[in-house]
C-alpha cells in the first residue's frame, strides 16, 4: 500500500513503530511518501496523478482539490463500503458524514477531526481567557457582560496589574486573526467576522452584517483607550506566544492548552516569568439588544481529509489499512502509544502520559503521517482544561462555508485577507469606521462576494430541499 501524505517535521514514517502496527494487524507492507506540505506537495500529487503512478491512500487539502478529484471520479466512494468497514463508519458522527456527502450523493473522504473525549466533539481550541491573579488584585471577577469586559480590559492594560511602573501589559495581543483576537468582542455584538454563518434563513459573510461596524467602533475605543497591544498588526504566531510566556495579555483569547495545561511547555515558561501568574477561561459575553454570535467552531471537514484512490489495485487492502485506523483501538495507539508502555489510564477515564517525548517520538505517536484519525488529546487534559474546552465549544458553531462545498470558495482566501487589512486600519484610526466600513462592503463585491453569497445560498436552498 503506496500512502501520499504531507510531512511535518521530516520523519521517516516508514520507520516509526505505528507503521509497522499498522502492516502487521492488516498483513499488508505500506509505503509513506511524505513531502512538505505546500507547492512541493501538490506537484508530487499532480505528477503521480498525471503519470498514473497512483498512490492506494491520498491526503487531499484544500476545497478546490477536494472538487477537481471529486469530479473527476479518481476517488473511491467510501459510503459503498461502510458495512463491511464499519469502523470507517462509525468514526465521525451522522452530522459530519452528512457534511461531508459531495453533491451525487456519495462520500469520498474522510477528514481530520478532533475530539475532547471519545463522546465530544472539539469544536474550539481557543477562547477568552483571563489573567485570574491580576483580577483578583482589582476585586474583579470574571466579566460576563461586554461593559464588565470593559472595565476589566481598563484594569488590566492601564491599572498596572504587573505593578512595575510600566505601560507594558494589554488586554488583548494578537496576530493579525480576527476570531481569534477579537473574536469575543464581535461575537457580543452577533458576528462573526472572517466566518459564513446563517442569519434569517440566509447564509452571510459575518465581516459584512451592520453589527459588525459597532464592534469596530467599541474595539477603536479600547485600542485608543490603550487595552489592545498595538503590535497586533505585524506580530505573527510565534512573536503572539513570547508574548504570552511573559504574561502581557490580561484578558484576550487564545489557545487553551497552552495556558491551562501545567505540562504544556508555553504554560511552563508563563509559570517560570510569572510564579503567582494563572489564567482562567471565562464565558461568552454577551450584550442587551444582540444575541451572542458564539465562537466559530473548528473546521468540521477538517483542514486534511484522507480518501483512496478508485484506480488502487489493492482497493481491499486499502481499505483494511483506513479501517484500522480509524478504529477507537488505533485512535488510542496513534495518539498516546501503548498503554502501560506510553501511557496509563486514570480511574475517571482521562490518561496519564508516562514516556519521555523522544521514546514517544520515536514510536511514532501523534506525527499525523496518515492524519485521518481524530486527535484526542484532551483525554489526559486536567478538569480544568477540559470543563473550559466542553463548556466553549458547547457556544461554537460551524463555519457555513464547511459546510456547502461550492467552486466559489476559492474567493474566500482574498476576502479574508482584505477583510483583516480593513479592519485592521479601522480599529487603528487609519481608515474611518463611518464611511470606510461602506467602501469595504463595496469592494468586497469586486473581490467575488457576491458570486460566493449567491453559491452558498443556492446549496443551503437545495440541501433544505433533500
Amino acid at each position: 500500500i503506496t500512502i501520499l501524505t504531507g510531512n511535518f517535521r521530516g520523519t521517516d514514517f516508514n520507520n516509526v513503530e505505528t507503521t509497522r502496527i499498522i502492516e502487521e494487524r492488516t498483513n499488508t507492507k505500506i509505503n509513506v511518501i511524505a513531502v512538505s506540505w505546500g507547492d512541493a506537495y501538490s506537484n508530487k500529487q499532480n505528477v503521480m496523478l498525471a503519470s498514473q503512478d497512483l498512490p492506494d491512500i491520498m491526503i487531499v487539502t484544500g476545497t478546490a482539490d477536494e472538487i477537481k478529484f471529486c469530479d473527476a471520479g479518481i476517488i473511491l466512494p467510501l459510503n459503498k463500503y461502510w458495512d463491511k468497514y464499519t469502523n470507517i463508519k462509525k468514526c465521525r458522527s451522522e452530522k459530519i458524514w452528512e457534511i461531508m456527502t459531495y453533491k451525487d450523493g456519495n462520500v469520498y473522504f474522510v477528514p481530520t477531526t478532533a475530539k475532547i473525549d471519545h463522546d465530544n466533539p472539539l469544536m474550539v481550541d481557543s477562547g477568552p481567557l483571563y489573567r485570574k491573579d491580576w483580577l483578583d488584585k482589582f476585586g474583579l471577577d470574571i466579566p460576563t457582560t461586554l461593559d464588565e469586559y470593559y472595565e476589566v480590559a481598563d484594569a488590566v492594560s492601564n491599572r498596572d496589574p504587573d505593578g512595575n511602573n510600566k505601560k507594558d501589559t494589554f488586554a488583548i495581543i494578537g496576530c493579525l486573526g480576527l476570531m481569534e483576537a477579537f473574536g469575543e468582542v464581535f461575537s457580543a455584538f452577533g458576528v462573526q467576522p472572517d466566518n459564513w454563518m446563517e442569519k434569517d434563513g440566509e447564509i452571510v459573510f459575518g465581516s459584512a452584517q451592520p453589527e459588525t461596524k459597532e464592534a469596530l467602533k467599541f474595539l477603536k475605543k479600547m485600542y485608543d483607550n490603550g487595552m489592545i497591544d498595538p503590535e497586533f498588526i505585524t506580530d505573527d504566531q510565534q512573536r503572539r506566544d513570547e508574548k504570552i510566556k511573559l504574561g502581557i495579555m490580561g484578558a484576550g483569547s487564545y489557545y487553551l492548552e497552552n495556558v491551562l495545561d501545567p505540562d504544556n511547555a508555553i504554560y511552563k515558561k508563563f509559570k517560570e516569568n510569572n510564579p503567582n501568574g494563572e489564567y482562567v477561561a471565562g464565558p461568552r459575553l454577551t450584550q442587551e439588544g444582540y444575541t451572542p454570535a458564539g465562537g466559530r467552531g473548528l473546521p468540521m471537514r477538517g483542514w486534511m481529509k484522507t480518501g483512496i484512490l478508485a484506480g488502487s489495485k489493492n482497493i481491499d487492502a486499502a481499505l483494511r489499512v483506513l479501517d484500522l485506523i480509524c478504529s477507537d483501538e488505533y485512535t488510542m495507539i496513534y495518539n498516546y502509544g501503548i498503554e502501560g508502555k506510553h501511557y496509563v489510564k486514570n480511574p475517571d477515564g482521562t490518561v496519564r502520559v508516562i514516556a519521555k517525548p523522544e521514546e514517544m517520538e520515536a514510536f511514532g505517536i501523534n506525527l499525523t503521517h496518515i492524519p485521518v484519525v481524530r486527535t484526542t488529546l484532551a483525554l489526559s487534559a486536567n478538569e480544568n482544561l477540559r470543563n473550559a474546552m466542553l463548556n466553549l465549544s458547547k457556544s461554537s458553531v460551524i463555519n457555513m462555508t464547511d459546510k456547502y462545498l461550492v467552486p466559489e470558495l476559492e474567493y474566500t482566501r482574498e476576502l479574508d485577507d482584505y477583510t483583516r487589512e480593513q479592519f485592521s486600519k479601522m480599529i487603528i484610526g487609519n481608515v474611518p469606521i463611518d464611511g470606510g466600513f461602506e467602501n469595504y462592503i463595496e469592494e468586497l463585491n469586486k473581490r467575488g462576494y457576491k458570486e460566493l453569497y449567491e453559491a452558498l445560498n443556492k446549496a443551503h436552498k437545495e440541501m433544505q430541499q433533500r
